[in-house]
């Protein structure tokens, strides 16, 4: 009788850990946002890519107007950016994709980071870098998530 019952709990735990791992193992996604595999799964499609960065930037937009304060950091990260289309942005996020270490970081962290690249604010190396050490962090599976500080601390140092 304690075989069957060893046998089954043994049976039991391996599905219950392949069931967890296939959960964290969504490739495609990192903290629950979609990242640089995703971005390349609709790399045939140009016009997929712009559709996603404006929904992506529209629902910043929603949520900073549906928000009572909008703290100053994430107004500085958007703000003073030359006008440029979907199909620019979509450009330097594929670019940024391009290194495979990148292929982690979520598509708004990216699009972030490059928004800092475009004003002149940071160079590419030392923002990327610095999102990766961020990504890397223990305990970041847990939230909150502050990628703006990141890109930011990134900025300061590379003006140096």
């Amino acid at each position: 009788m304690f075989k069957p019952f060893a046998l089954t709990c043994v049976l039991l735990s391996v599905t219950l850990a392949h069931g967890q791992s296939r959960v964290e193992l969504n490739e495609d996604e990192t903290l629950r946002m979609k990242n640089g595999r995703f971005w390349r799964s609709i790399a045939d499609s140009p016009e997929a890519q712009s559709i996603f960065l404006a929904g992506l930037v529209d629902g910043w937009s929603l949520r900073g107007s549906t928000e009572e304060n909008i703290p100053g950091k994430v107004l500085v990260a958007f703000g003073g950016t030359a006008k440029l289309t979907y199909a620019q942005l979509a450009e330097m996020v594929s670019a940024a994709y391009s290194d495979p270490e990148n292929l982690n970081l979520p598509i708004g962290w990216v699009l972030l980071a490059d928004f800092s690249i475009e004003k002149g604010e940071a160079n590419k190396e030392a923002v990327f870098t610095a999102l990766r050490k961020y990504l890397a962090r223990p305990g970041l599976r847990v939230g909150p998530f502050d990628p703006i500080s990141t890109i930011m601390d990134a900025a300061k140092k590379s003006q140096h």
